[in-house]
């Protein structure tokens, strides 16, 4: 499903109108896709008070459409205009019906709304959508304010936003003052760009998406997409194993991790890899940590190094690496608790270049500590070479792009496109709905929001599920895809299962099995 702009919103309706789809029709379609929508929502709707909150635009239009489909349904529904009655439709609002009351909240005065707000289970949020932004002020922002404090007193109700929560910017996801925050948005057509960006995620709530007719074609220029199950149709024959397979044939992950300080980060990044399904894990790490991890992946194949504490120890670790058969391996991971410091920085050039020099056909995912190392290098991205996945988080992004944590989170989508064409290489920027762009320009935004995933390690367990899945064949983009997908389902349903406190990483990389499973079969 593509992810669009306000631009392109505009630009999907007037080819449906172009198609002969008037905008009566369309206005008739949202009115019946919002109000089936509610209805699966609810599980009696015939003991359902609704509120929808009417603005003067189109927004308002979908609100007034929608309202007597509600009653039909069984809801109790009542409409408050926050606009002056003459604005509206006169047809919309006669075509209400004696089954909805409606209000003219600019001449009752807003006293008596303030209490009857507090009776709703269901408030519908119909003042503003994606047309350009002003500072909201008058009866609306009285409105606001007053629903706000009611869902403050009584949070154990639905507050839906219809296409975007009032004041919210299409594009930016900057908001309003008084934007309230959504328990659920009702997307008409596509998401918007402000859903996956700071601060508009916070605001939008539980999302679903209405179809109104767009036909895919029409949106095909469109170079953003959220990504969906349907997206990993064809791994199966990749991620497909025959009874005559064995270790060898399914996928061999180098993984270059660890340090004194971090032990874990390469134990969770071979693990992770080993319980996506890979045969085969040759984990290189400091030798002092070796009796650690030894003993809690003894599947892995272990090689280790003299820790970066010097100058000759750090010359012998790169010289060790260098005696590899860099073409033994199906793909690399590197990066995970590796420190960084001037002895870790220059570890991670050398064996970049040493690993882009030896095969540029292994996919080699860059992570965490190896991409502050090459924040720290002039033109960093000249050291890469042509098959590379960066997997920074957005601290890490900030570092490589020289900007502060929060603009990177206010510009998601951009920054990870603009990066991955300026580098060439793909680059998955991660959090809440993570971004992966690809080499050509396309943006794709992951479905899954958790905060069970923010917890040391999961970015660890990522790095190594993406780089077992490249081990095992599956094209890139759709390899890095897959892998951000299944660590968020992962996160998602161990949080059905345990809470959302106390989910560790080592829990995420243990749980991977079922979800690529279920995916799988």
């Amino acid at each position: 499903m593509k992810i669009v702009s306000r631009r392109e919103m505009s630009g999907l309706e007037e080819a449906m109108h172009q198609r002969g789809i008037t905008s009566k029709a369309l206005i008739g379609r949202v009115g019946i896709a919002i109000s089936e929508q509610l209805k699966e929502m609810v599980e009696f709707p015939d003991t359902k008070n609704v509120a929808i909150l009417v603005g003067p635009g189109n927004n308002g239009v979908d609100g007034l459409v929608t309202a007597p489909h509600l009653a039909a349904a069984g809801f109790s529904v009542d409409v408050f205009l926050c606009a002056d009655k003459g604005r509206y439709d006169q047809g919309l609002i006669g075509a209400l019906g004696e089954r909805v009351e409606c209000t003219d909240l600019t001449q009752t005065g807003l006293e008596s709304f303030e209490e009857e707000i507090h009776q709703f289970d269901i408030v519908v949020d119909a003042l503003l959508g994606i047309g350009r932004l002003r500072r909201i002020q008058g009866v609306m922002a009285q409105v606001l304010h007053d629903v706000a404090v009611s869902f403050q007193a009584n949070p154990e109700r639905l507050l839906v936003a219809i296409d975007i929560p009032s004041g919210m910017d299409a594009d930016t996801g900057e908001v309003d003052d008084l934007t309230l925050r959504a328990t659920h948005t009702l997307a008409v057509g596509n998401p918007k760009r402000g859903f996956f960006v700071s601060p508009g995620y916070r605001y939008v709530g539980a999302v679903k998406f209405l179809d109104i007719g767009i036909n895919p074609e029409e949106g095909a220029s469109i170079q953003c997409e959220l990504t969906g199950i349907a997206d990993f149709q064809n791994a199966k024959e990749f991620l497909h194993t025959t009874i005559d397979a064995h270790k060898g044939t399914k996928g061999h992950v180098l993984v270059i991790a660890g340090s004194s300080a971090y032990p874990g980060a390469s134990i969770l990044a071979a693990m992770a890899a080993y319980r996506a399904g890979c045969g085969l894990v040759t984990l290189v790490s400091p030798a002092s940590i070796f009796p650690v991890i030894a003993g809690q992946l003894p599947e892995a194949i272990h090689v280790t190094y003299p820790d970066l504490e010097s100058d000759g120890a750090t010359k012998e670790a790169i010289r060790l690496i260098r005696t590899l058969e860099i073409g033994n391996y199906d793909s690399i991971v590197i990066g995970c608790g590796l420190g960084s410091g001037s002895f870790q920085s220059s570890f991670v050039k050398k064996i970049i270049e040493f690993i882009g020099n030896g095969s540029n056909s292994i996919p080699v995912v860059v992570d965490a500590d190896a991409l502050n190392c090459l924040a720290g290098m002039d033109s960093w991205w000249q050291n890469l070479g042509k098959n590379f996945i960066l997997t920074p988080h957005p601290g890490e992004m900030g570092r490589l792009v020289l900007m502060a944590t929060d603009d990177v989170q206010k510009k998601r989508l951009d920054i990870a496109h603009l990066l991955a064409k300026k580098v060439k290489q793909i680059t998955v920027l991660k959090g809440a709905f993570t971004v992966i762009a690809d080499r050509e320009g396309n943006t794709y935004v992951n479905p899954h929001a958790t905060s069970v995933l923010a917890t040391a390690g999961t970015g660890d367990v990522l790095a190594g599920l993406i780089g077992s899945f490249l081990s095992q064949g599956l094209p890139q983009l759709l390899a890095v895809k897959l892998a951000v997908y299944v660590h968020g389902q992962a996160g998602e349903e161990l949080g059905g299962i345990v809470g959302q406190r106390g989910v560790i990483a080592s829990d995420v990389a243990n749980y991977l099995p079922q979800v690529i499973n279920k995916l799988m079969a």
